[in-house]
């Protein structure tokens, strides 16, 4: 059995508080060893001008696990949400690259993360990492203004996943 099978056995046990934490775990060490770079305005791209996954990483035609395109990635600009979808895929893959649409990723990545967070916990993520509302649908003021002493978008990624930590597998701004 493969490091990566037993990696992903052992996720699979964990509760859904659980798995949140480990996903937030894995996106604070993917930015503190430079495979995640924190950037606002994007879901998940390549770390090269005008490349984003759906574009560069499928000319082949080939459909595969996702999780083995990212692993070819030496770095990603991600979002807090493409982080945490990012981790997530390495832990629990079950999509593949034929079920990614160029653009926007905003369905596909919203999906896969509802397996582990609500869509109320996704938008407040994603209002504290970008700084404004994401949806009107879910105003929390306190998710707005969560990061809003932090200019860096690491910082403030930084400071989400260490609250998601924290609170045990819940984003509380």
């Amino acid at each position: 059995m493969s490091k990566i099978t037993k990696k992903n056995e052992a996720f699979e046990k964990l509760t859904k508080a659980q798995k949140r934490v480990q996903i937030a775990k894995d996106v604070i060490k993917s930015l503190n060893n430079g495979k995640l770079l924190a950037s606002q305005g994007v879901y998940v791209t390549r770390n090269r001008p005008t490349k984003t996954l759906g574009h560069d990483l499928f000319d082949d035609k080939v459909t595969c696990g996702l999780d083995t395109v990212l692993e070819k990635i030496p770095k990603c600009k991600v979002c807090a949400l493409g982080g945490l979808f990012v981790e997530a895929v390495k832990h629990h893959n079950d999509i593949t690259t034929d079920e990614i649409t160029p653009n926007p990723w905003q369905n596909e990545l919203h999906n896969y993360l509802n397996k582990f967070f609500s869509i109320e916990q996704l938008h407040m993520i994603e209002d504290a990492f970008e700084g404004h509302y994401y949806s009107t649908y879910y105003l929390n003021h306190k998710a707005l203004v969560f990061c809003n002493n932090l200019k860096k978008p690491r910082d403030r990624m930084l400071k989400i996943m260490e609250n998601i930590v924290e609170n045990k597998g819940t984003f509380r701004p």
